[in-house]
């Protein structure tokens, strides 16, 4: 990711938190330079980046973990529900404070479920020339919906 604060002047490089302050209190009076306009943009950039990535994360993690119940019911425990529900209280959190997150985690499912087989298939010791195992399928086999549910335990 583009470091957000290169050619920026020296208070937002020392100290972030203070520019963060000074700017939020400028703009409730319009005293905004050009530059902090710019700086601004980038912060909020670099801001929905972040918060696009903690989607990505998540949902690779609980993929993953539902993966593992799907295809290792031998080896279930009780802490695995303690971790796909920790999952899906911070995806419903983050869907229930920014609804457009939702729409960026369907546009990034495929692409965190196959993540999830890849890595599923290095804890399973299957052969690189072989990811992500056979055994998944090529499509994501859950929805959105059953993903963020409390309640959803695949078969």
């Amino acid at each position: 990711m583009e470091n957000f604060k290169s050619g920026w002047s020296s208070l937002p490089r020392q100290d972030f938190h203070q520019w963060l302050t000074q700017t939020s209190s400028q703009m409730n009076t319009d005293k905004l330079s050009k530059d902090d306009v710019k700086q601004l943009c980038r912060v909020l950039k670099s801001m929905a980046i972040d918060e696009e990535l903690k989607i990505k994360s998540t949902l690779r993690l609980l993929l993953l973990q539902l993966l593992k119940w799907q295809h290792q019911p031998q080896n279930r425990c009780h802490r695995w529900i303690e971790i796909m529900s920790e999952y899906r209280y911070q995806l419903n959190d983050y869907f229930s404070a920014s609804p457009t997150l939702k729409e960026f985690a369907e546009s990034a499912l495929f692409d965190c479920y196959q993540a999830a087989c890849t890595t599923m298939s290095i804890e399973d010791h299957v052969p690189v020339e072989h990811f992500p195992a056979e055994s998944f399928p090529k499509n994501v086999p859950f929805s959105m919906a059953e993903i963020s549910d409390l309640n959803y335990f695949p078969k």
